[in-house]
């Protein structure tokens, strides 16, 4: 299948057709799970409340202000708008976001609107293979194992998703579930 694999392993495998939407799903919450992307998302709500804040009091006439407890006012009216706007500024945000990492992921897949997911648990980590390319990520970097529906095995830096449908029986998908759970390094969270 690819040049890392070793006969000698044991392998358990999962492949499924993955859509378009479903990759950016799994880019956006890898993207938003990142710390930086916390710390940067923080600071734009900063921003966002000091600009209205700043253009409130650039629009008021500072000779019609008098005395500090009409500056105060304006200044607690203003940073009441600039937190309720935080909810609009934040979806807007997000939209921008996944319609950027669509474009993207579009592009790296070649315009195919669904692309092969192959995943493979081995004794030196998740492999996963797509037509894009093929990546190794050793188990030492797993911190998190998610048996729902769909299996997520959270790393580190990215998240990788086996759908449901990618198992070809209940059996066949605990098999996956158990073959990640014995390799994970000790510390990582089983929900």
């Amino acid at each position: 299948m690819d040049g890392y694999h070793r006969p000698d392993q044991d392998v358990v495998r999962a492949s499924f057709d993955a859509t378009l939407d479903e990759c950016v799903e799994v880019a956006l919450r890898s993207y938003g799970a990142s710390a930086a992307t916390r710390r940067q998302r923080l600071r734009s709500h900063v921003l966002t409340v000091a600009i209205v804040i700043g253009s409130g009091l650039l629009t008021l006439n500072a000779r019609r202000m008098r005395g500090p407890q009409q500056w105060i006012i304006a200044v607690a009216i203003l940073l009441a708008l600039g937190v309720a706007l935080l909810p609009v500024f934040a979806a807007l945000t997000t939209w921008s976001v996944r319609r950027r990492m669509r474009e993207v992921i579009s592009e790296h897949l070649g315009g195919r609107s669904v692309v092969r997911s192959d995943f493979e648990v081995r004794d030196d980590g998740l492999w996963s293979g797509s037509p894009v390319g093929d990546i190794l990520i050793p188990w030492t970097r797993a911190t998190r194992l998610v048996a729902g529906n769909d299996v997520e095995i959270w790393f580190d830096s990215t998240l990788a998703m086996v759908r449901a449908r990618g198992f070809e029986s209940p059996a066949h998908r605990e098999a996956f579930v158990a073959a990640v759970a014995s390799r994970l390094p000790a510390g990582a969270v089983r929900d």
